[in-house]
Protein backbone atom coordinates (compact mmCIF):
# COMPACT_ATOMS: atom_id res chain seq x y z
CA UNK A 1 0.00 0.00 0.00
CA UNK A 2 1.38 3.57 -1.24
CA UNK A 3 0.54 6.85 0.64
CA UNK A 4 0.67 10.04 -1.41
CA UNK A 5 2.63 11.49 1.82
CA UNK A 6 6.58 11.02 2.69
CA UNK A 7 9.41 12.68 4.49
CA UNK A 8 7.84 15.97 3.87
CA UNK A 9 5.25 15.77 5.84
CA UNK A 10 7.32 14.76 8.78
CA UNK A 11 6.92 10.67 8.22
CA UNK A 12 9.26 8.38 8.76
CA UNK A 13 9.47 4.15 8.85
CA UNK A 14 7.42 2.82 12.03
CA UNK A 15 5.38 5.38 11.71
CA UNK A 16 1.17 3.61 13.01
CA UNK A 17 -1.54 4.12 9.97
CA UNK A 18 -5.05 4.12 10.68
CA UNK A 19 -7.12 3.85 6.91
CA UNK A 20 -10.30 5.02 7.68
CA UNK A 21 -13.06 3.09 4.98
CA UNK A 22 -15.86 4.53 4.73
CA UNK A 23 -17.91 1.73 6.21
CA UNK A 24 -16.35 -0.65 8.25
CA UNK A 25 -13.67 0.01 11.56
CA UNK A 26 -10.18 1.04 11.22
CA UNK A 27 -7.45 -0.76 9.30
CA UNK A 28 -4.06 -0.61 11.02
CA UNK A 29 -0.84 -0.44 8.81
CA UNK A 30 2.99 0.71 9.78
CA UNK A 31 5.09 2.20 7.35
CA UNK A 32 7.92 0.74 6.12
CA UNK A 33 9.77 3.11 3.34
CA UNK A 34 9.78 7.03 3.22
CA UNK A 35 10.63 9.21 0.07
CA UNK A 36 10.07 13.13 0.03
CA UNK A 37 6.16 12.74 -1.21
CA UNK A 38 4.85 9.41 -0.77
CA UNK A 39 5.45 6.59 1.87
CA UNK A 40 4.53 2.48 1.34
CA UNK A 41 3.44 1.09 4.24
CA UNK A 42 2.11 -2.67 4.86
CA UNK A 43 -1.31 -3.72 7.08
CA UNK A 44 -1.34 -5.49 9.94
CA UNK A 45 -3.31 -7.94 9.41
CA UNK A 46 -6.48 -7.53 6.54
CA UNK A 47 -6.72 -4.63 4.45
CA UNK A 48 -10.04 -5.57 3.33
CA UNK A 49 -12.61 -2.27 2.84
CA UNK A 50 -9.13 -0.29 1.38
CA UNK A 51 -9.11 0.79 -2.04
CA UNK A 52 -7.14 3.59 -3.59
CA UNK A 53 -8.21 7.39 -2.02
CA UNK A 54 -8.88 6.09 1.55
CA UNK A 55 -8.03 8.11 4.15
CA UNK A 56 -5.86 7.57 7.09
CA UNK A 57 -4.71 9.10 10.08
CA UNK A 58 -0.79 9.16 10.85
CA UNK A 59 0.16 10.18 14.70
CA UNK A 60 3.39 12.08 14.49
CA UNK A 61 5.56 12.56 17.32
CA UNK A 62 5.45 16.56 17.91
CA UNK A 63 9.08 16.49 18.91
CA UNK A 64 10.53 15.07 15.55
CA UNK A 65 12.90 16.86 14.01
CA UNK A 66 11.16 18.76 10.86
CA UNK A 67 12.66 18.28 7.97
CA UNK A 68 15.12 20.53 6.38
CA UNK A 69 17.22 21.24 3.40
CA UNK A 70 20.44 22.54 2.51
CA UNK A 71 19.30 25.57 1.74
CA UNK A 72 16.16 26.06 4.44
CA UNK A 73 17.73 27.81 6.75
CA UNK A 74 16.82 31.61 6.02
CA UNK A 75 19.92 34.07 5.95
CA UNK A 76 19.38 37.10 8.13
CA UNK A 77 21.57 40.40 8.10
CA UNK A 78 23.12 41.13 11.24
CA UNK A 79 21.66 42.78 14.47
CA UNK A 80 21.89 46.44 13.65
CA UNK A 81 20.73 47.52 17.25
CA UNK A 82 20.84 45.51 20.96
CA UNK A 83 17.87 44.51 21.74
CA UNK A 84 16.36 46.75 24.87
CA UNK A 85 14.46 44.31 27.64
CA UNK A 86 11.77 46.03 28.80
CA UNK A 87 12.30 45.20 31.96
CA UNK A 88 15.32 45.49 33.83
CA UNK A 89 14.57 42.14 36.00
CA UNK A 90 13.95 40.55 32.73
CA UNK A 91 16.47 38.77 30.62
CA UNK A 92 17.90 40.32 26.83
CA UNK A 93 15.73 36.87 25.95
CA UNK A 94 12.42 37.42 27.94
CA UNK A 95 9.44 37.86 25.62
CA UNK A 96 8.50 41.23 24.61
CA UNK A 97 5.86 40.65 21.70
CA UNK A 98 2.31 39.25 21.38
CA UNK A 99 2.21 35.80 21.27
CA UNK A 100 -0.26 34.11 19.04
CA UNK A 101 -2.50 32.14 20.91
CA UNK A 102 -5.33 29.38 19.96
CA UNK A 103 -7.91 32.48 19.49
CA UNK A 104 -5.54 33.64 16.38
CA UNK A 105 -4.70 31.55 13.90
CA UNK A 106 -3.81 31.67 10.19
CA UNK A 107 -6.45 30.04 8.63
CA UNK A 108 -5.19 26.82 6.86
CA UNK A 109 -6.49 24.86 3.87
CA UNK A 110 -5.96 21.28 2.94
CA UNK A 111 -7.93 19.26 0.82
CA UNK A 112 -7.73 16.74 -2.53
CA UNK A 113 -9.25 16.40 -6.22
CA UNK A 114 -9.50 12.99 -7.37
CA UNK A 115 -10.97 10.80 -10.55
CA UNK A 116 -10.61 7.87 -11.21
CA UNK A 117 -12.44 5.23 -14.38
CA UNK A 118 -12.27 1.61 -14.48
CA UNK A 119 -13.30 -0.65 -17.88
CA UNK A 120 -13.36 -4.19 -17.98
CA UNK A 121 -14.57 -5.79 -21.10
CA UNK A 122 -15.60 -8.93 -21.04
CA UNK A 123 -13.89 -10.97 -24.18
CA UNK A 124 -16.43 -13.79 -24.50
CA UNK A 125 -19.60 -12.70 -24.30
CA UNK A 126 -18.70 -9.00 -25.62
CA UNK A 127 -19.77 -7.39 -22.65
CA UNK A 128 -18.17 -3.90 -21.55
CA UNK A 129 -18.43 -2.63 -18.12
CA UNK A 130 -17.14 0.40 -16.36
CA UNK A 131 -16.92 2.90 -13.64
CA UNK A 132 -16.36 6.75 -13.24
CA UNK A 133 -15.79 8.37 -9.98
CA UNK A 134 -14.78 11.85 -9.29
CA UNK A 135 -15.05 13.93 -5.93
CA UNK A 136 -12.94 16.12 -3.70
CA UNK A 137 -12.13 16.10 -0.06
CA UNK A 138 -10.60 19.01 2.27
CA UNK A 139 -10.44 20.69 5.57
CA UNK A 140 -10.61 24.26 6.54
CA UNK A 141 -8.83 24.68 9.35
CA UNK A 142 -8.85 27.90 11.64
CA UNK A 143 -11.82 29.61 10.52
CA UNK A 144 -12.32 33.28 11.78
CA UNK A 145 -8.74 32.65 12.47
CA UNK A 146 -9.98 30.46 15.70
CA UNK A 147 -9.44 26.90 16.40
CA UNK A 148 -12.05 24.42 14.58
CA UNK A 149 -12.35 23.25 11.09
CA UNK A 150 -15.11 22.68 8.45
CA UNK A 151 -14.49 18.94 6.77
CA UNK A 152 -16.12 18.14 3.41
CA UNK A 153 -16.17 14.84 1.09
CA UNK A 154 -18.42 14.03 -1.50
CA UNK A 155 -18.32 12.42 -4.86
CA UNK A 156 -20.27 11.33 -8.17
CA UNK A 157 -20.11 8.39 -10.12
CA UNK A 158 -21.10 6.66 -13.14
CA UNK A 159 -21.87 3.23 -13.39
CA UNK A 160 -22.59 1.29 -16.67
CA UNK A 161 -23.40 -2.47 -16.60
CA UNK A 162 -24.97 -4.64 -19.20
CA UNK A 163 -27.82 -7.13 -17.70
CA UNK A 164 -28.94 -9.30 -20.62
CA UNK A 165 -29.96 -7.80 -23.46
CA UNK A 166 -30.34 -4.18 -21.49
CA UNK A 167 -28.25 -1.82 -19.86
CA UNK A 168 -28.07 -1.42 -16.01
CA UNK A 169 -26.65 1.93 -15.69
CA UNK A 170 -26.53 4.55 -12.60
CA UNK A 171 -25.55 7.80 -12.11
CA UNK A 172 -25.56 9.32 -8.59
CA UNK A 173 -24.17 11.85 -6.06
CA UNK A 174 -23.65 12.37 -2.72
CA UNK A 175 -21.81 13.79 0.33
CA UNK A 176 -20.05 11.43 2.45
CA UNK A 177 -19.10 13.84 5.17
CA UNK A 178 -19.48 18.20 5.75
CA UNK A 179 -19.05 19.43 9.20
CA UNK A 180 -18.31 21.91 11.67
CA UNK A 181 -15.96 20.65 14.34
CA UNK A 182 -13.58 22.12 17.44
CA UNK A 183 -11.66 21.32 20.23
CA UNK A 184 -9.54 18.50 18.70
CA UNK A 185 -6.34 19.18 20.88
CA UNK A 186 -6.30 16.92 24.09
CA UNK A 187 -5.80 19.73 26.63
CA UNK A 188 -9.79 21.33 25.11
CA UNK A 189 -12.14 20.81 27.86
CA UNK A 190 -15.02 20.55 25.13
CA UNK A 191 -14.89 18.54 21.45
CA UNK A 192 -17.93 19.40 19.35
CA UNK A 193 -18.71 18.28 15.91
CA UNK A 194 -22.15 19.24 13.97
CA UNK A 195 -22.65 18.10 10.62
CA UNK A 196 -22.69 14.67 8.52
CA UNK A 197 -19.49 12.60 10.19
CA UNK A 198 -18.64 9.40 11.34
CA UNK A 199 -18.38 9.02 15.18
CA UNK A 200 -15.37 10.71 16.39
CA UNK A 201 -15.25 8.67 19.90
CA UNK A 202 -16.88 5.67 18.45
CA UNK A 203 -16.70 5.25 14.99
CA UNK A 204 -18.25 1.63 15.00
CA UNK A 205 -21.49 3.45 15.68
CA UNK A 206 -21.51 4.83 12.09
CA UNK A 207 -22.20 7.76 10.07
CA UNK A 208 -24.96 10.03 11.56
CA UNK A 209 -26.39 13.64 10.36
CA UNK A 210 -26.26 15.91 13.46
CA UNK A 211 -24.10 16.64 16.86
CA UNK A 212 -21.57 14.85 19.04
CA UNK A 213 -20.14 16.74 22.35
CA UNK A 214 -17.19 15.30 24.00
CA UNK A 215 -15.99 16.72 27.14
CA UNK A 216 -13.28 16.27 28.83
CA UNK A 217 -13.31 17.32 32.68
CA UNK A 218 -9.38 15.93 33.22
CA UNK A 219 -7.17 14.36 30.98
CA UNK A 220 -8.04 10.80 31.37
CA UNK A 221 -12.19 11.07 31.72
CA UNK A 222 -14.06 11.72 28.41
CA UNK A 223 -17.93 11.29 28.50
CA UNK A 224 -19.91 12.30 25.48
CA UNK A 225 -23.22 12.31 23.64
CA UNK A 226 -24.57 12.57 19.97
CA UNK A 227 -27.73 12.48 18.61
CA UNK A 228 -28.88 13.00 15.00
CA UNK A 229 -30.47 11.02 11.16
CA UNK A 230 -28.87 7.74 10.76
CA UNK A 231 -28.08 7.84 7.05
CA UNK A 232 -28.70 4.60 5.18
CA UNK A 233 -25.69 2.75 3.46
CA UNK A 234 -27.09 2.91 -0.03
CA UNK A 235 -24.66 5.05 -3.26
CA UNK A 236 -26.62 7.79 -2.39
CA UNK A 237 -27.00 7.75 1.33
CA UNK A 238 -30.03 8.95 1.50
CA UNK A 239 -31.50 10.52 4.72
CA UNK A 240 -34.69 10.89 7.07
CA UNK A 241 -35.86 7.39 7.71
CA UNK A 242 -34.00 6.97 10.84
CA UNK A 243 -32.49 8.51 13.72
CA UNK A 244 -30.09 7.77 16.77
CA UNK A 245 -29.13 8.81 19.89
CA UNK A 246 -26.15 7.53 21.75
CA UNK A 247 -24.18 8.17 25.06
CA UNK A 248 -20.63 7.26 25.88
CA UNK A 249 -17.74 7.29 28.22
CA UNK A 250 -13.98 6.83 27.82
CA UNK A 251 -11.03 6.19 30.22
CA UNK A 252 -7.29 7.26 29.55
CA UNK A 253 -4.60 5.32 31.34
CA UNK A 254 -2.17 7.90 30.85
CA UNK A 255 -1.99 11.78 29.39
CA UNK A 256 -0.61 10.54 26.11
CA UNK A 257 -2.99 8.22 25.34
CA UNK A 258 -1.22 5.29 24.91
CA UNK A 259 -4.32 3.22 26.30
CA UNK A 260 -8.10 3.74 26.93
CA UNK A 261 -10.95 1.60 27.24
CA UNK A 262 -14.52 3.10 26.22
CA UNK A 263 -18.30 2.03 26.10
CA UNK A 264 -20.99 3.96 24.32
CA UNK A 265 -25.10 3.01 24.10
CA UNK A 266 -26.73 3.53 20.85
CA UNK A 267 -30.55 3.87 20.60
CA UNK A 268 -31.86 4.14 16.58
CA UNK A 269 -35.70 4.63 15.88
CA UNK A 270 -37.10 3.65 12.06
CA UNK A 271 -39.84 6.01 11.29
CA UNK A 272 -40.11 6.74 14.94
CA UNK A 273 -40.63 3.77 16.05
CA UNK A 274 -38.09 1.58 18.49
CA UNK A 275 -34.93 -0.27 16.63
CA UNK A 276 -31.76 -1.01 17.62
CA UNK A 277 -30.52 -1.38 20.90
CA UNK A 278 -26.58 -1.55 20.73
CA UNK A 279 -23.62 -1.46 23.16
CA UNK A 280 -20.56 -0.42 21.64
CA UNK A 281 -16.94 -1.34 23.31
CA UNK A 282 -13.33 -0.34 22.04
CA UNK A 283 -10.47 0.34 23.19
CA UNK A 284 -6.31 0.55 22.54
CA UNK A 285 -3.03 -0.47 24.44
CA UNK A 286 0.04 0.97 22.61
CA UNK A 287 3.52 0.32 24.89
CA UNK A 288 6.92 1.71 24.32
CA UNK A 289 8.39 -1.24 23.07
CA UNK A 290 6.45 -1.75 20.26
CA UNK A 291 3.06 -3.98 21.39
CA UNK A 292 0.10 -3.13 20.40
CA UNK A 293 -3.43 -4.37 20.82
CA UNK A 294 -6.84 -2.65 19.53
CA UNK A 295 -10.63 -3.91 19.78
CA UNK A 296 -14.03 -3.20 18.99
CA UNK A 297 -17.27 -4.70 19.63
CA UNK A 298 -20.82 -4.37 19.42
CA UNK A 299 -23.65 -6.10 21.72
CA UNK A 300 -26.95 -6.04 20.74
CA UNK A 301 -29.65 -6.10 22.70
CA UNK A 302 -33.21 -7.89 21.84
CA UNK A 303 -36.62 -8.11 22.86
CA UNK A 304 -39.37 -10.75 22.02
CA UNK A 305 -40.28 -8.20 19.47
CA UNK A 306 -37.02 -8.89 17.90
CA UNK A 307 -37.40 -12.01 15.91
CA UNK A 308 -36.09 -14.35 15.04
CA UNK A 309 -33.06 -13.35 17.39
CA UNK A 310 -33.93 -14.43 20.88
CA UNK A 311 -34.49 -11.84 23.62
CA UNK A 312 -31.41 -11.00 25.61
CA UNK A 313 -27.75 -9.51 24.59
CA UNK A 314 -25.95 -10.88 21.66
CA UNK A 315 -22.68 -10.39 20.33
CA UNK A 316 -23.11 -9.17 16.90
CA UNK A 317 -19.36 -7.96 15.81
CA UNK A 318 -16.15 -8.63 17.45
CA UNK A 319 -12.65 -7.04 15.96
CA UNK A 320 -9.31 -7.93 17.74
CA UNK A 321 -5.90 -6.80 16.59
CA UNK A 322 -2.37 -7.60 18.04
CA UNK A 323 0.87 -7.03 17.14
CA UNK A 324 4.45 -7.11 19.04
CA UNK A 325 7.60 -6.43 17.28
CA UNK A 326 10.52 -8.79 18.66
CA UNK A 327 13.25 -6.76 18.14
CA UNK A 328 14.33 -4.22 15.73
CA UNK A 329 13.95 -7.17 12.44
CA UNK A 330 11.00 -8.96 13.13
CA UNK A 331 7.42 -9.27 14.74
CA UNK A 332 4.04 -11.44 15.01
CA UNK A 333 0.31 -10.41 14.89
CA UNK A 334 -2.66 -11.99 16.06
CA UNK A 335 -6.63 -11.38 14.64
CA UNK A 336 -9.98 -12.22 15.66
CA UNK A 337 -13.38 -11.94 14.69
CA UNK A 338 -16.78 -12.34 15.00
CA UNK A 339 -19.55 -11.44 12.66
CA UNK A 340 -23.52 -11.62 13.02
CA UNK A 341 -26.15 -10.02 11.29
CA UNK A 342 -28.37 -8.03 13.25
CA UNK A 343 -31.80 -7.61 12.83
CA UNK A 344 -32.74 -4.23 12.12
CA UNK A 345 -35.85 -2.32 10.96
CA UNK A 346 -33.62 0.37 8.66
CA UNK A 347 -32.68 -2.13 5.93
CA UNK A 348 -28.84 -2.03 6.30
CA UNK A 349 -28.72 -5.33 4.40
CA UNK A 350 -31.19 -6.10 1.09
CA UNK A 351 -33.91 -8.18 2.39
CA UNK A 352 -32.45 -11.71 4.14
CA UNK A 353 -34.79 -14.67 5.17
CA UNK A 354 -35.08 -15.06 8.78
CA UNK A 355 -33.10 -18.62 8.43
CA UNK A 356 -30.66 -16.71 7.40
CA UNK A 357 -30.23 -14.22 10.08
CA UNK A 358 -30.73 -16.27 12.80
CA UNK A 359 -27.43 -18.88 11.48
CA UNK A 360 -25.04 -16.25 9.88
CA UNK A 361 -22.38 -16.41 12.48
CA UNK A 362 -18.67 -16.43 10.85
CA UNK A 363 -15.83 -16.71 12.83
CA UNK A 364 -12.17 -16.06 12.13
CA UNK A 365 -8.70 -16.04 14.45
CA UNK A 366 -5.52 -15.21 12.12
CA UNK A 367 -1.72 -15.12 12.42
CA UNK A 368 0.95 -12.92 11.00
CA UNK A 369 5.19 -12.80 11.13
CA UNK A 370 7.69 -11.04 9.51
CA UNK A 371 11.68 -11.34 9.73
CA UNK A 372 13.52 -8.93 7.71
CA UNK A 373 17.28 -11.29 7.57
CA UNK A 374 19.29 -8.29 5.64
CA UNK A 375 18.51 -4.86 4.31
CA UNK A 376 17.38 -6.64 1.09
CA UNK A 377 15.12 -9.59 2.23
CA UNK A 378 12.32 -9.90 3.91
CA UNK A 379 9.86 -12.92 4.77
CA UNK A 380 5.88 -12.32 5.89
CA UNK A 381 3.54 -15.22 6.62
CA UNK A 382 0.05 -15.24 7.26
CA UNK A 383 -2.76 -17.95 8.40
CA UNK A 384 -6.37 -17.99 8.42
CA UNK A 385 -9.05 -20.17 9.65
CA UNK A 386 -12.52 -19.52 9.90
CA UNK A 387 -15.80 -21.26 10.38
CA UNK A 388 -19.28 -21.27 10.99
CA UNK A 389 -22.12 -22.71 11.65
CA UNK A 390 -22.07 -25.25 8.84
CA UNK A 391 -18.86 -25.18 7.55
CA UNK A 392 -15.19 -24.39 8.74
CA UNK A 393 -11.94 -23.16 5.81
CA UNK A 394 -8.84 -21.64 6.04
CA UNK A 395 -6.26 -19.74 3.94
CA UNK A 396 -2.63 -18.73 3.45
CA UNK A 397 0.33 -17.04 2.48
CA UNK A 398 3.85 -17.05 1.87
CA UNK A 399 5.81 -14.04 0.33
CA UNK A 400 9.42 -13.27 0.36
CA UNK A 401 10.00 -9.18 -0.85
CA UNK A 402 13.81 -8.22 -2.21
CA UNK A 403 14.80 -4.49 -1.83
CA UNK A 404 17.67 -3.21 -4.24
CA UNK A 405 18.33 -6.89 -5.55
CA UNK A 406 17.86 -7.25 -8.92
CA UNK A 407 18.23 -3.41 -9.58
CA UNK A 408 18.67 -0.45 -7.82
CA UNK A 409 15.84 1.71 -6.04
CA UNK A 410 13.78 -1.46 -7.17
CA UNK A 411 11.55 -4.46 -5.25
CA UNK A 412 10.89 -7.74 -5.98
CA UNK A 413 8.55 -10.51 -4.34
CA UNK A 414 7.46 -13.25 -4.98
CA UNK A 415 4.76 -15.60 -3.08
CA UNK A 416 2.05 -18.65 -3.20
CA UNK A 417 -0.99 -18.55 -1.41
CA UNK A 418 -3.92 -21.39 -0.89
CA UNK A 419 -7.51 -21.29 0.39
CA UNK A 420 -10.21 -23.46 1.05
CA UNK A 421 -14.01 -22.03 1.40
CA UNK A 422 -17.40 -23.91 1.36
CA UNK A 423 -17.59 -23.78 -2.99
CA UNK A 424 -14.29 -23.87 -3.81
CA UNK A 425 -10.11 -24.45 -2.95
CA UNK A 426 -7.80 -22.24 -4.63
CA UNK A 427 -3.79 -22.42 -5.16
CA UNK A 428 -1.42 -20.66 -7.05
CA UNK A 429 1.76 -18.33 -6.80
CA UNK A 430 2.19 -14.74 -7.18
CA UNK A 431 5.63 -11.97 -8.37
CA UNK A 432 5.86 -9.06 -9.09
CA UNK A 433 8.51 -6.51 -9.54
CA UNK A 434 8.69 -2.21 -9.25
CA UNK A 435 11.08 0.04 -10.05
CA UNK A 436 11.59 3.52 -9.03
CA UNK A 437 12.66 6.02 -11.75
CA UNK A 438 13.04 9.40 -12.05
CA UNK A 439 9.85 9.63 -14.09
CA UNK A 440 7.33 7.60 -12.17
CA UNK A 441 7.26 4.15 -10.45
CA UNK A 442 6.58 1.12 -13.03
CA UNK A 443 5.47 -2.27 -11.71
CA UNK A 444 4.48 -5.66 -13.22
CA UNK A 445 2.72 -8.28 -11.26
CA UNK A 446 1.39 -12.28 -12.11
CA UNK A 447 -0.59 -14.56 -11.06
CA UNK A 448 -1.38 -18.33 -11.16
CA UNK A 449 -4.08 -20.01 -9.32
CA UNK A 450 -6.07 -22.94 -9.79
CA UNK A 451 -9.63 -23.02 -8.47
CA UNK A 452 -11.57 -26.62 -7.61
CA UNK A 453 -15.27 -26.60 -7.23
CA UNK A 454 -16.99 -28.99 -5.82
CA UNK A 455 -20.68 -30.85 -5.34
CA UNK A 456 -21.81 -28.28 -3.46
CA UNK A 457 -21.36 -25.60 -6.68
CA UNK A 458 -23.31 -28.20 -8.15
CA UNK A 459 -20.17 -28.33 -10.61
CA UNK A 460 -17.49 -30.78 -10.01
CA UNK A 461 -14.04 -28.98 -11.88
CA UNK A 462 -11.16 -27.44 -12.23
CA UNK A 463 -10.26 -24.06 -13.51
CA UNK A 464 -7.00 -22.24 -14.27
CA UNK A 465 -6.52 -18.78 -13.89
CA UNK A 466 -3.49 -16.21 -15.02
CA UNK A 467 -3.71 -12.45 -14.31
CA UNK A 468 -1.37 -10.24 -15.43
CA UNK A 469 -1.13 -6.39 -14.37
CA UNK A 470 0.80 -3.55 -15.50
CA UNK A 471 1.13 -0.19 -13.65
CA UNK A 472 2.40 3.20 -14.00
CA UNK A 473 2.23 5.81 -11.13
CA UNK A 474 4.20 9.19 -11.37
CA UNK A 475 3.60 12.83 -9.76
CA UNK A 476 3.05 15.10 -12.80
CA UNK A 477 3.57 18.09 -11.36
CA UNK A 478 3.67 19.43 -7.26
CA UNK A 479 1.22 17.78 -5.24
CA UNK A 480 -0.69 15.96 -7.89
CA UNK A 481 -0.25 12.14 -8.76
CA UNK A 482 -1.43 9.88 -11.60
CA UNK A 483 -2.16 6.06 -11.55
CA UNK A 484 -2.75 3.93 -14.54
CA UNK A 485 -3.06 0.11 -15.54
CA UNK A 486 -3.72 -2.83 -17.73
CA UNK A 487 -5.18 -6.10 -16.22
CA UNK A 488 -5.92 -9.21 -18.12
CA UNK A 489 -7.50 -12.15 -16.43
CA UNK A 490 -8.05 -15.29 -18.42
CA UNK A 491 -9.41 -18.37 -16.81
CA UNK A 492 -9.37 -21.32 -19.17
CA UNK A 493 -11.09 -19.96 -22.64
CA UNK A 494 -12.29 -17.10 -21.22
CA UNK A 495 -10.79 -13.64 -21.30
CA UNK A 496 -11.25 -9.89 -19.71
CA UNK A 497 -8.94 -7.35 -20.04
CA UNK A 498 -9.30 -3.82 -17.44
CA UNK A 499 -7.90 -0.31 -17.37
CA UNK A 500 -8.09 2.06 -15.19
CA UNK A 501 -6.24 5.39 -14.18
CA UNK A 502 -6.60 7.24 -10.64
CA UNK A 503 -5.33 11.11 -10.65
CA UNK A 504 -5.67 13.29 -7.07
CA UNK A 505 -4.05 16.83 -6.82
CA UNK A 506 -3.87 18.10 -3.18
CA UNK A 507 -4.18 21.77 -2.99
Amino acid sequence: MYLDRGSDSGLAPGDRVELIPDIGTRVIASVRFVSRQSARAEFQGSGDGVGIGTRCEIQIPSDRPKPTSENSTPQHDPWKAPVKPSDAENPLLAPTGKVTTPQKLDLKFDGRYYARFNQTRDMENHRTYSLARTGMDFTLNNLFHHEGAIEFSGEYYDRRSPAGGFSSDEQTGRIERFNYHSGDRPEDPLRYQIGRFIQHEFPELGLIDGAEFTFRPNATNHVGVSAGMFPKYTPDLRTGDDSEGSIYYRYLFDENDRASIGAAYQKTLHHGESDRDVVALNGHNYSMDGFMLTGSALVDIYTSKDAPKSPGPELSQLFLLASHPLGKNAGVGATISDIKIPQTLHDELPPLFAKIIQQTDIKRAGLNSWQSVSKTVRFSERADYWWDRQDNGESGDLRVDFRNVLFENGDFYTSVFGSKGTYSTRTGARAGIRQETRIGNFNIDYEFARDSYGSKFSVNDTFAEHQIRAGYDTELFKRSNLSIYVEERIIDNAAALAIGFYFSIRF
